[in-house]
């Protein structure tokens, strides 16, 4: 069952993902090694925060249209290291079923994708 969502007051611009924590994962710092080019790629620890963001959308088949609920899940990444692994994953652990604003920088020049221009709003 849905909790209520707490209404927030923003005063910048900026992109912000607000959703409920719906659980957590990690990855330990390895080397992957490519088998055709013998090349080997380091890469870093880190803790995975996932969300699934549900809408309801409504699709139209043969003139009918259809109220479905999409489910879509989204992966933050948070970089660590191997030994502070544990205290990272205990602390998002326990905010599971919690909302969380997440305010978050993209790097210069990235391509944000939407699902439907009407999720689009102009703010008077």
């Amino acid at each position: 069952m849905a909790h209520p969502i707490k209404e927030l007051k923003i005063n910048k611009h900026g992109n912000y993902l607000y959703a409920t924590l719906d659980g957590v994962d990690f990855v330990v710092a390895g080397v992957m090694f490519n088998e055709k080019s013998g090349q080997k790629n380091n890469y870093s620890a880190s803790v995975k925060l996932k969300f699934i963001i549900q809408s309801t959308i409504i699709k139209n088949v043969n003139g009918m249209s259809i109220p479905t609920l999409r489910a879509n899940s989204i992966i933050v990444s948070i970089p660590t290291t191997d030994d502070k692994i544990p205290a990272v994953v205990q602390k998002y652990n326990s905010m599971i079923g919690q909302d969380l604003f997440i305010d978050y920088n993209l790097t210069d020049g990235h391509k944000v994708s939407i699902q439907d221009e009407k999720e689009i709003l102009e703010i008077k």
